[in-house]
């Protein structure tokens, strides 16, 4: 709705929302990450585990893009644009998991007790999650099926929503678009100007630029127009609020019963609070997934998250059952 917060004066360059909602939780992370490291006092050094969270955003934009490159194929387009993150396109889940294979070797690397850290770094990654989608949000990407609901949003004309309604969507199995627009709003804009398409073919062209739409145009896709956006649900802030819940639960785990309790050495569960990251965070994507218009479907009605997510919550319960066991085993839970 607002990717671009504001033009920066005497300049043609703009701030971008999903950049700055970036920014905003990768510091809100590296706060958490030392307040809890004062807390836990153990084995867990507040400053290595930032210099860990700045590398993994430089692994983790590397993993989703090229988990949107291949997923959606751009090398097909061209190798050039593999390199084109300016035009769009990352792939949350798969940023994350590069991420924490780059954290995994840094940890390793600096000696570091890798389970207290985890441990930490798994619940400040919640709290940037939880903001960074608020950027989704902003920006108008990973959005939400059409929906009657009072929470239903409407995308102005121009926006990845609206451009996805006014096409059909076959990797969705959707095969008319939601919005029949008339054919002079699909067409090219070439030097001489914008040449509209014929009806017949229509949906296989770009929509008009919103800058060179006539007022009547715009009164027609404006809201409350016979053209507008359908009311999509806001799963951006789904994933929001779900994650800023996750981020609670977790850190009121990780004082009680993980690495962070105090008090009583004999009941920490050492690596437990990572592992319940892994279930609470799949659980809640392959809900917000399944009212998601975006991603298409894999296998049957799935998602390649959805399909993930899976995977990740079946390695959050193992997770959680072995480092239990080991730890009673060594003696930390009674």
């Amino acid at each position: 709705m607002f990717p671009e917060l504001f033009r920066i004066p005497f300049t043609d360059l703009t701030v971008k929302s999903y950049g700055t909602m970036l920014v905003l939780g990768l510091f809100a992370g590296f706060w958490l990450i030392r307040k809890m490291c004062a807390k836990t006092g153990r084995g867990a050094n507040a400053e290595t585990l930032i210099n860990a969270g700045m590398y993994s955003l430089i692994a983790g934009i590397i993993g989703a893009r090229a988990m949107y490159v291949l997923h959606y194929r751009v090398y097909e387009e061209g190798f050039m644009e593999i390199f084109a993150v300016w035009n769009g396109g990352l792939e949350l889940l798969g940023g994350v998991i590069l991420a924490i294979a780059f954290i995994l070797y840094y940890l390793w690397k600096k000696k570091c007790d890798m389970l207290t850290s985890l441990d930490i770094l798994s619940v400040a990654l919640l709290i940037g999650i939880a903001i960074g989608r608020i950027g989704c949000f902003l920006n108008g990407c990973c959005y939400g099926q059409v929906t009657e609901l009072p929470v239903g949003v409407v995308f102005p004309y121009g926006s990845i929503v609206y451009n996805a309604q006014a096409h059909p969507d076959p990797l969705r199995e959707r095969e008319e678009p939601y919005i029949d627009l008339p054919a002079n709003f699909y067409g090219l804009n070439t030097q001489k100007g914008w040449v509209p398409a014929g009806e017949e073919n229509k949906e296989k062209y770009p929509l008009k630029p919103k800058d060179m739409l006539t007022e009547a145009e715009r009164k027609l896709v404006s809201r409350g127009g016979p053209y507008q956006a359908k009311p999509v649900h806001p799963t951006q802030l789904y994933s929001s609020a779900a994650n800023a819940v996750n981020c609670l639960l977790a850190f009121i785990f990780w004082r009680r019963y993980g690495s962070g309790r105090e008090n009583n050495d004999k009941m920490r569960c050492k690596g437990c609070t990572f592992s319940l990251v892994f279930i609470l965070y799949s659980i809640s994507r392959f809900l917000v997934e399944s009212l998601r218009d975006d991603n298409p479907y894999e296998v049957g009605m799935l998602t390649i998250s959805q399909l993930i997510s899976i995977g990740l919550f079946a390695a959050g319960v193992a997770g959680l059952i072995y480092y239990t066991k080991r730890n009673k085993a060594n003696g930390l839970i009674r």
